[in-house]
């Protein structure tokens, strides 16, 4: 099931340790983290991602750029170049990056593709002291025991929860940043190593009122926004 809202968020934040380049710190993160992704059937190789990057109170960049996991350093440059000659003598002060991602989800009777049921995000606070955060978000519940309306799905659960897992652990250990689980949605509650169905007073599995998405919806958890 895929949902129009996110059901859980992970996130990983640090202040940026040495040489920072305001696009192309953010987007050799991003590179690593759909690397891990994709090394696990939880990505394709290759999505376009939304590349916004903020000066006071002006937007500098805005435009969908073509990323893939084999994307080397002087690719990410030349995208790096096309955004500071957009911005010209303006300071680029915040980029933001995402990437919907389309994981491979196992049933027992077929492989199915989940387009944009995963989202990547990097966002780069540049200053004095520059800070990355990192977020992954999902929008479907092949990852938990039970499904949202309180289903079992013991077989699902066991064919892709432990992926995302491993994801989870792999982002962590590329970007040397401990896991933070993002708070619970209606949905479900995000944990450091994956998603917990929310239980109710006995102990049962709730239905969480689940409805369809139509499309994924376009908006990230971040809040889009020129520094003022």
């Amino acid at each position: 099931m895929i949902t129009a809202n996110p059901i859980g968020l992970w996130q990983w934040s640090w202040d940026y340790q040495g040489e920072f380049q305001p696009v192309l710190s953010p987007l050799n993160e991003l590179i690593s983290v759909m690397r891990v992704l994709d090394s696990r059937g939880l990505s394709r190789r290759s999505a376009d991602a939304h590349l916004i990057a903020l000066g006071r109170q002006v937007t500098l960049y805005d435009a969908t750029i073509a990323l893939d996991v084999d994307s080397t350093i002087e690719d990410l440059k030349r995208i790096a170049a096309q955004v500071s000659a957009a911005a010209g003598e303006k300071k680029v002060l915040l980029v933001q990056i995402f990437v919907d991602c389309s994981p491979s989800a196992y049933f027992a009777d077929r492989i199915e593709v989940l387009d944009g049921a995963l989202r990547i995000g990097v966002i780069a606070d540049v200053g004095d002291a520059p800070f990355m955060s990192v977020h992954l978000q999902t929008n479907t519940d092949v990852w938990m025991p039970y499904d949202l309306r309180g289903v079992a799905q013991q077989d699902t659960f066991q064919r892709n929860g432990p992926r995302l897992t491993a994801a989870l652990d792999g982002i962590a250990e590329v970007l040397g940043v401990e896991t933070e689980p993002d708070d619970p949605t209606l949905f479900a509650k995000p944990t450091i190593s994956g998603l917990r169905n929310h239980l109710d007073e006995n102990g049962y599995p709730e239905d969480t009122g689940f409805y369809e998405r139509t499309d994924i919806a376009s908006e990230s958890p971040s809040v889009r926004r020129s520094i003022e």
